[in-house]
């Protein structure tokens, strides 16, 4: 057994996963597809006893492959839910509240069923942006309440879709070394980073809360999940049911504050209440990340920021800007 994440005894994380269909403009790296991913998913998740885990993706990709549908049909198969993520995967903060929720209704023509059948019928904002104008927001939640939809917000992740550009550049380029070291790194990051969420949720709330985890749908999650899980059972994680870690009144409460920034609800009570999250996000590892198996057209910034173009577009706005306030700082490590 690895060191615990706390003091205190096991910390219960209730896994969700987003975006195993990926999302429009950035394709699986060859030799991987939705079935592999949904397939390793669902595998890990029974050795490991991961049941009712929610997924929220996007439903864009469907557009372009209604056979996706089949891999949404597996998923719940394996005794698993479904809930809202939009059809685009654009951020509030790109468009008006009218067309964010069109586009929540839109994503219910492909996926509604699977939705309503669901035990609790969740939404999960893109990016787990919430919006930054209160007024936005306040239309939002008007609209999600007459839905009956409950916001299931992220309290715990490792910046796991950073793994995503890498990982396809080592897979295209048949770099093994690279592979197996993003395969290593990933399991590192999440036991080293659901640390740091803890140890800072103690500071503030004297207490470890339930942590709603996210990790995406992606070939590296798919090579990844089962060291990554393995990592955390060994550091005194115990898994639990995402309605199970909804009863924690600090999923429960939305946090206290609007944002257009990429935070989790726990580095925005911390922004809020003015405490340090030192290591948060992991500055270094991402700039090693971005070293790996170069190819042009492939940094990070190249493949998810045409994403997040062609998502605000198709909703009929514009990427604001400046929401990864961190990305700057992260620059190839040349030893």
């Amino acid at each position: 057994m690895s060191e615990p994440i706390s003091p205190n005894g096991p910390v219960k994380v209730a896994i969700t996963v987003d975006d195993f269909l990926q999302w429009k403009m950035v394709p699986f790296p060859t030799g991987y597809s939705a079935e592999r991913v949904v397939s390793s998913l669902t595998s890990a998740f029974a050795d490991f006893g991961i049941t009712d885990c929610y997924a929220f993706f996007s439903t864009g990709p469907m557009e372009e492959d209604p056979s996706l549908r089949e891999q949404v049909e597996a998923w719940c198969a394996a005794g698993h839910h479904v809930g809202n993520h939009t059809h685009n995967h654009a951020s509030p903060d790109w468009v008006p509240a009218s067309a964010f929720t069109a586009d929540i209704k839109l994503s219910e023509d492909y996926i509604g069923s699977f939705i309503e059948a669901a035990p609790v019928k969740y939404f999960r904002y893109p990016m787990d942006m919430w919006g930054a104008e209160a007024d936005k927001v306040a239309d939002i939640h008007h609209f999600l309440a007459k839905e009956n939809y409950i916001p299931a917000p992220v309290s715990y992740w490792f910046y796991d879709a950073q793994f995503v550009a890498p990982y396809w550049r080592a897979v295209e380029s048949a770099d093994s070394d690279a592979a197996a070291w993003l395969v290593r790194t990933y399991a590192e990051t999440a036991v080293d980073q659901l640390r740091r969420h803890a140890a800072v949720s103690r500071e503030m709330f004297g207490r470890d809360p339930i942590f709603i985890s996210v990790f995406h749908g992606t070939a590296v999650t798919s090579d990844s999940v089962r060291p990554m899980l393995e990592a955390l059972v060994a550091a005194g994680v115990e898994f639990v049911s995402l309605e199970e870690g909804m009863r924690d009144p600090l999923n429960a409460l939305p946090a206290p504050m609007h944002t257009r920034l990429f935070r989790n609800s726990t580095q925005k009570w911390a922004d809020h209440l003015g405490v340090s999250f030192e290591g948060t996000p992991p500055l270094e590892t991402l700039s090693r990340m971005e070293e790996v198996s170069p190819r042009e057209g492939m940094s990070y910034e190249d493949v998810f920021g045409a994403m997040r173009n062609h998502a605000a577009k198709e909703v009929g706005g514009t990427v604001a800007g400046g929401e990864f306030d961190w990305q700057s700082a992260v620059r190839p490590i040349h030893d």
